[in-house]
């Protein structure tokens, strides 16, 4: 048996729902596990805990209660607990410091025989010569993914850093957009502010107005959002893709850094 969870789905802002109401299991997540380990070894798997970290939130009850799941769930025989975690965050928070002590695996960056490669069975020439900095960026599986994506030419662009491949993303987006590209800006504006607002990674759909209903299905059709279907939620495909939307149109808009402190509250999240 596996029981798997995202979880970022757990974090929003200064919502007072727990862990057991956000899974909607119908019983609390450890009662899932034990009933679950009865029949078969179980194993949970909870990917992105960095997403939860100290070191991006002041808020820590998410975390706090992530960490009492693990530390329960690691004591049930039967089970395994399988955790995932940016290697930052994992050396240097201190809430991970159990962590530290178990079995750890570490998943190195790609090669670039495996980068030519996924150019290769994506039709991007693979004989070309790719940049160190390119290289480096692409050993990422993500960004790799998304090159791979939107590069549709016969030439490998000279990009250096996510903010290149991101600009690459957002030109390839609002060129296959099936709305007025005006409205999608405005759109994913509304979009990043209410996140950035309420301080969060996701939001309930229903708080997505209806004059934005074409433009949000257009957005997860593209896989630029995705909905989470249990928590009827949605969120950028990426956290690093929300701080550059985001920071991207806060400097189209004129918006300041002035009024942003005067008027938000300033706590990572």
């Amino acid at each position: 048996n596996v029981l798997a969870f995202k979880s970022d789905i757990f974090y929003d802002g200064g919502d007072s729902k727990d862990i057991n109401e956000k899974a909607n299991l119908g019983c609390s997540v450890i009662e899932a596990v034990q009933n679950a380990a009865k029949a078969n070894k179980t194993i949970l798997i909870i990917d992105q805990i960095d997403a939860l970290s100290a070191v991006l939130s002041s808020h820590r009850k998410p975390l706090s209660d992530m960490m009492s799941l693990i530390n329960r769930a690691a004591k049930i025989s039967n089970v395994r607990v399988l955790v995932s975690c940016r290697p930052y965050d994992f050396y240097y928070d201190h809430y991970f410091s159990d962590l530290r002590r178990c079995y750890q695996l570490s998943v190195g960056e790609l090669s670039e025989t495996e980068i030519r490669q996924a150019f290769f069975q994506n039709g991007i020439p693979s004989d070309k010569h790719i940049s160190t900095d390119l290289l480096k960026l692409l050993s990422n599986p993500l960004n790799l993914s998304l090159f791979c994506r939107v590069q549709h030419g016969l030439t490998v662009p000279s990009i250096k850093n996510l903010t290149d491949l991101y600009a690459l993303l957002w030109n390839d987006m609002l060129d296959k957009c099936h709305t007025n590209q005006a409205e999608t800006v405005e759109f994913l504006w509304y979009f990043t502010s209410l996140l950035y607002e309420k301080q969060t990674l996701a939001i309930h759909r229903n708080l997505i107005p209806s004059q934005w209903h074409k433009q949000s299905l257009d957005m997860l059709s593209k896989g630029i959002i995705i909905e989470n279907e249990k928590t009827q939620t949605y969120q950028f495909m990426h956290q690093t893709l929300f701080d550059y939307v985001f920071s991207r149109l806060f400097f189209e808009k004129r918006q300041t850094l002035e009024d942003m402190f005067e008027t938000k509250h300033q706590g990572l999240f």
